[in-house]
């Protein structure tokens, strides 16, 4: 399983955790601040999933270049869906840069 399977793994594993667990999240009182919540809330939990996948990787530069990688990847993939042009990419882009992984 590559990085980016893995950070999109983590990510809806975290998404699946906060929606099956009421955690006292309200729901905004309108359309336009749910929206805004929504966006902030997949922001952090893309965040959260890149970083328990980066944790994989055994040296610090690894994961630091990584991390820039997946999260571009990762924004790209959520908002076009996981093309395989867009997987064949950025995966060619983390081998380039930290090697196999």
């Amino acid at each position: 399983m590559g990085l980016i399977d893995l950070a999109i793994q983590k990510t809806m594993e975290w998404r699946n955790h906060l929606k099956a667990h009421d955690f006292g999240l309200d729901k905004p009182s309108s359309p336009r601040s749910y929206y805004s919540s929504f966006y902030i809330q997949l922001r952090e939990d893309i965040h959260r999933g890149i970083r328990e996948a980066v944790k994989t990787l055994d040296e610090g530069w690894k994961r630091s270049v990584a991390f820039s990688i997946l999260m571009e990847a990762l924004y790209m993939i959520f908002k076009y869906g996981k093309k395989p042009e867009i997987v064949d990419t950025y995966n060619a882009m983390l081998d380039e840069f930290i090697g196999e992984h």
